[in-house]
């Protein structure tokens, strides 16, 4: 099992060694998802389940697609949250 961050901009990847991997969105997410056909895609509140990109690959290869409800914390964007993952795990 392995868990993928894709992220809207550029990441090192080196900082994160073999811990979550994210990828740039500089590649189509569409093709990532469908490379990488995941069982679980979630995004952000701020997507609805039917305009998040991947649904279809995912759904029909028979995975879950979720859009969870946006938490305001110090942890709530994708860049805090893989850099608590690194400070925690990464060293």
């Amino acid at each position: 099992m392995a868990g993928v961050v894709g992220r809207g901009e550029k990441t090192n990847l080196s900082r994160i060694k073999k811990r979550p991997l994210s990828l740039s969105t500089e590649v189509d997410p569409h093709n990532i998802i469908s490379y990488l056909k995941p069982d679980v895609l979630v995004k952000g509140g701020d997507w609805t389940v039917d305009t998040i990109i991947g649904r279809d690959v995912v759904e029909a290869s028979g995975g879950k697609v979720i859009s969870l409800p946006y938490i305001e914390s110090d942890f709530s964007s994708t860049s805090k949250i893989i850099e608590r993952i690194v400070e925690r795990y990464g060293k």
